[in-house]
């Protein structure tokens, strides 16, 4: 029988003052996490996640938005965002990157979201939430 207790799990931010990334999760499943690290334009942490035999590498990004304090470009995220997608897409488990982009992927005419979905394209990447959240 499943417990429905709920567990939490987090990697601080390291770099500046609060933040970072992390999971709520039911105590049944079994979580531990792979890999963390900050780039200049964005931060992540990287999850193994097991129910049985069900595998899913679960990925939690959170880049900042431009600002006076991270000013730092959507060019320079899409780039070093691919950059690390192409060592990451090569896990066998499932994956699913989730977590705060910044971006309005659901504003059809806006470059930025183009950009973005013709990065995950190019990996073979699906990008599933199409409102604001």
């Amino acid at each position: 029988m499943h417990s429905d207790r709920l567990q939490f799990l987090d990697h601080p931010r390291t770099s500046r003052q609060g933040g970072g990334t992390g999971l709520i999760f039911r105590d049944f499943l079994s979580v531990s996490q792979h890999a963390a690290s900050e780039f200049q334009s964005f931060e992540y942490s990287e999850w193994k996640i097991t129910s049985g035999t069900y595998r899913i590498h679960l990925i939690i990004v959170y880049r900042p938005p431009y600002s006076e304090v991270h000013p730092i470009t959507t060019s320079i995220f899409l780039t070093e965002f691919g950059d690390y997608l192409e060592s990451t897409v090569l896990c066998t488990d499932q994956l699913l990157i989730t977590g705060d982009f910044n971006l309005h992927v659901d504003v059809i005419d806006d470059s930025d979201a183009h950009s973005f979905h013709e990065l995950l394209d190019s990996i073979g990447l699906d990008q599933r939430v199409r409102v604001p959240t």
